[in-house]
């Protein structure tokens, strides 16, 4: 294919991209004018780089796309990155900064305690937040009327798993969990009491770790007692080196985690990672239209293959240009009255059709299956 056809190509995924599955529907009000700055606080440092460097990646490709559709008219949207690393005073000190500032929203957070700890400042001050990732933390928009949360919870589509286990036949299964993670606590509870009863799944052993454990030889010598049909691996930090840890020991069940384990993070830990299954966000392959349709459009722009982070990063940015569109105006004030009403009507994007119950977005999930390097989707 020559360089124009490749050009004409991607030229017209992106644009049914931004007009069909996000409703663009011509220039924004004549009222917004200039360059629109969103302030955009991410972990692009240590062990939870992989998910926020996803998310820039899915923000940069949103504002590409809104400000070359013209989707608001003259304006153009801008972000302001700033890395937080691991450190939540950081997080703390950089949305603080951000209030005296210029920025119309706060778009991002990689961490839930991060987002947790920023929540009450952004409503205080009356500043948009919109959370991309968390791994989805219930009372995360209790603040206020400010704070909007675009990671669809995991707890809110765990029965897929349970689906996939039952369809491979698992009937016991052992699980390691985070008991110092809001949101992984949360994903625990949905899984104990619904998603594996439901299935016929019953727990045999049940293991708690905090998430900066580093030696899991006794959990994994734990759960491996009673040789379980399957392993979940409800933990943050250290999945990847328990599963290396069960491989060498000759566990060939079956192995199931949470998003942790997405975003690339299981694919590098090949073989060892192959046939893990793991709940997501979003993932390629999906039968959700606006899903696909992100994927493929941005490995058309890019080249390369987008996470269930990239997706979320990338809905995030454009919650708020629909925000400003509907409002016609860009005060804070102005991208909260349109945030609000677009929690009235739900969207369309990249993570699939998403509504909103308390400023939390509910989408349909996925479950995805690490096969040859790649994340595949499984339903």
């Amino acid at each position: 294919m020559n360089a124009i056809r490749r050009s004409t190509l991607r030229t017209a995924v992106l644009g049914a991209l931004a007009a069909a599955v996000l409703g663009f529907h011509g220039a924004a009000s004549a009222q917004v004018t200039g360059t629109i700055k969103i302030d955009a606080p991410l972990s692009l440092t240590g062990v939870a780089a992989f998910a926020g460097i996803a998310e820039k990646e899915g923000m940069d490709y949103a504002i590409e796309e809104i400000n070359n559709s013209r989707f608001l008219g003259e304006a153009k949207l801008a972000a302001n990155y700033v890395d937080v690393a691991l450190a939540t005073d950081q997080a703390v000190a950089a949305v603080r900064g951000f209030l005296r500032g210029d920025g119309v929203a706060i778009v991002g957070m990689t961490i839930g305690n991060h987002s947790l700890a920023v929540a009450p400042l952004a409503q205080q001050g009356k500043m948009p937040l919109i959370v991309a990732n968390t791994g989805g933390i219930k009372d995360l928009t209790k603040p206020g009327e400010y704070v909007y949360q675009m990671d669809v919870g995991q707890y809110l589509y765990a029965n897929r798993m349970g689906e996939a286990l039952k369809a491979k036949g698992v009937k016991s299964t052992a699980v390691l969990y985070n008991d110092d993670v809001p949101a992984v606590m949360d994903l625990w509870g949905a899984y104990k009491d619904g998603a594996l009863p439901q299935n016929g799944v019953k727990v045999t052993n049940a293991k708690s770790v905090v998430s900066t454990t580093a030696d899991f030889s006794a959990a994994v010598t734990s759960l491996l007692e009673g040789n379980p049909d399957a392993i979940g691996l409800l933990a943050r930090g250290g999945a990847v080196t328990v599963i290396n840890q069960l491989r060498q020991a000759g566990y060939k069940g079956v192995i199931w985690g949470q998003a942790g384990l997405a975003g690339g993070v299981a694919l590098k830990a090949a073989p060892a990672t192959n046939g893990v299954l793991v709940t997501a966000n979003a993932a390629a392959g999906s039968p959700y239209p606006s899903m696909e349709s992100f994927f493929k459009g941005f490995k058309a722009k890019t080249g390369k293959d987008a996470f269930s982070f990239t997706a979320q990063g990338y809905d995030s940015v454009w919650a708020v240009a629909r925000a400003i569109k509907t409002a016609g105006c860009t005060s804070r004030e102005c991208v909260q009255k349109g945030l609000t009403a677009l929690m009235n009507t739900g969207m369309d994007g990249a993570l699939g059709k998403l509504t909103f119950k308390n400023r939390d977005a509910i989408g349909p999930g996925a479950v995805l299956q690490i096969n040859n390097g790649k994340e595949e989707f499984v339903k």
